[in-house]
């Protein structure tokens, strides 16, 4: 039996996108195992101390911590190995005939500056360089990755994430309030929105996130002085909490500055909600033709064009549903089995 080994050691922090991807890869790879098997293929997953049993109890997984790394890397044999994103604890297996490299985003180039550009781009090189076959969540960062990386020609191909279904909940009618919800980090730009509140007076902002650095602290006094005092802030929410925040808002905002996909928009098109996107890096791709873009950055203008949208437009709220249906998790571990099969076949 040929083996597939995953670095799943992100599930340590499931509240991020990266923790959420590996987390749900490894949970709906499951459901392809018996198609796997039948070519021959079995899934070994590395995940954290004390994760021994996340994906069941049958011996799958190996523990490593952040010392075991290097003797996994010396001690590990498998076919292929699946760097699941490109920070992996496991960069390399020595032992491993292939490798795939899952590319989430080069952020980097949009949020560094200076030499740490280089220094980034070096070290997502390096692995690049490693690796047999990649894949992207988007076709965004697959030509991000082309633009960049122009000397490496690897076989690759898009596979979407997939986003978790919250509308099973039991959740409350709609509300008025418009909302935001990410990690609340600059490149989120979510102070952005709270300047816009200023032209809207006659809504109110939900922002949720984590309210603990700097930035978000910020943003908070920034509120406050807005003559209306139209924002208000949640701290971090769990699944139940985010579902009755999706399903009762209004509208949500999402005008980050670089997302490799941009899984919270597609979680709130699950309940049937518009949501309003820059018109940056992957998130255009993600919207597709049922989103509301902002082309200009500007609060004014972006208040001005939102209050438009919101007084003059009836959503197609299946249409929406329809749209981020498309991203689920069983077609990206259908997708993904049927690379490894790819890969560890005597054609490739």
């Amino acid at each position: 039996m040929k083996q597939v080994i995953l670095d799943l050691c992100a599930i340590e922090n499931c509240k991020v996108g990266l923790g959420e991807f590996s987390l749900q890869l490894g949970k709906h790879l499951l459901n392809q195992l018996s198609r796997l098997n039948d070519n021959g293929i079995d899934l070994k997953y590395i995940v954290p101390k004390g994760f021994k049993n996340a994906f069941g109890d049958d011996g799958r997984c190996i523990e490593c911590s952040r010392i075991d790394r290097f003797i996994l890397r010396l001690k590990l044999k498998c076919d292929l190995f699946h760097s699941v994103h490109q920070y992996g604890r496991i960069k390399y297996l020595l032992g491993a005939k292939k490798t795939l490299l899952t590319i989430h985003d080069l952020n980097f180039i949009y949020e560094k500056k200076g030499n740490k550009i280089e220094k980034y781009r070096r070290k997502i090189g390096k692995q690049i360089c490693n690796a047999d076959a990649l894949t992207f969540i988007s076709k965004f960062t697959k030509s991000d990755v082309e633009r960049i990386y122009p000397e490496y020609k690897r076989y690759s191909e898009v596979i979407y994430n997939g986003v978790s279904d919250l509308t099973g909940y039991q959740i409350p009618k709609d509300g008025e309030y418009l909302l935001h919800l990410s990690s609340l980090m600059p490149k989120k730009n979510p102070e952005l929105l709270v300047r816009m509140m200023e032209w809207l007076p006659d809504y109110k902002l939900l922002i949720v996130g984590n309210l603990d650095s700097k930035y978000a602290q910020n943003m908070k006094a920034l509120a406050e002085n807005l003559p209306m005092k139209n924002v208000k802030f949640i701290g971090p929410v769990d699944d139940k909490q985010k579902a009755e925040l999706y399903a009762s808002c209004k509208m949500f905002l999402f005008p980050s500055l670089c997302e490799g996909f941009g899984l919270p928009p597609i979680e709130a098109m699950k309940f049937g909600k518009p949501v309003a996107l820059s018109n940056l890096t992957s998130l255009p791709e993600v919207g597709g033709d049922v989103a509301f873009y902002w082309n200009n950055l500007e609060p004014e203008i972006m208040a001005s064009e939102l209050n438009n949208y919101l007084k003059n437009t009836v959503p197609d709220r299946e249409a929406i549903k329809k749209r981020a249906a498309f991203f689920n998790w069983n077609n990206c571990a259908k997708q993904y089995a049927e690379l490894y099969i790819k890969l560890l076949s005597e054609q490739f």
